[in-house]
């Protein structure tokens, strides 16, 4: 590996041994270059000053500040038949409490909304999706034996139109992380 060494060359230097200096040109290099000789290259050359050097941030005006953003709580504490109902709570974050169904006894309404892994959330013959990772005690296949709460946003989206049935909107939840 070779290292390279770069040298500040005062301008007036550079622009008088950029004539005939480099490798292979006849030229005398005792002569002097004006700023119009295109031969050069000088008129394609453009040098600004700094105006002002940029301040550091501890230099600055205005003090800085860390911001810290708490967690959300969330707005309210919901049933599922309350979120398969009204579309006033999409885009909230709410708490829920029912069993956790797994995916494998379909019993709310359409596919699921994301991928397969889209578990139900079920309370009071009511079901819903939920789009996240299932809680403790809770599997794919079996599902839960005591209810879980969980706190996520409420989202819709829209089931397409089948045979005799319009489409419709459809509410299911997207869990945080927990």
């Amino acid at each position: 590996m070779r290292a390279r060494l770069y040298l500040l060359v005062p301008l007036s230097l550079a622009l008088a041994c950029t004539g005939g200096a480099q490798r292979g040109s006849a030229r005398d290099t005792t002569g002097t270059v004006s700023p119009g000789d295109s031969a050069v290259g000088v008129d394609s050359v453009r040098i600004q000053r700094p105006t002002d050097r940029p301040r550091a941030a501890a230099d600055s005006a205005r003090p800085q500040v860390a911001i810290t953003v708490p967690r959300q709580k969330p707005d309210t504490s919901v049933t599922v038949a309350e979120i398969a109902a009204s579309n006033a709570l999409v885009g909230k974050r709410v708490r829920v409490t029912g069993r956790c169904m797994g995916y494998s006894t379909p019993l709310a309404v359409g596919p699921p909304p994301q991928t397969r892994s889209d578990w139900q959330l079920a309370d009071g013959g009511t079901a819903i999706y939920v789009v996240g990772t299932f809680p403790p005690g809770c599997s794919p296949t079996t599902g839960s034996s005591e209810p879980v709460t969980i706190i996520g946003v409420v989202t819709e989206d829209t089931l397409p139109a089948r045979m005799e049935r319009p489409a419709r909107a459809r509410r299911y939840m997207v869990r945080d992380a927990q």
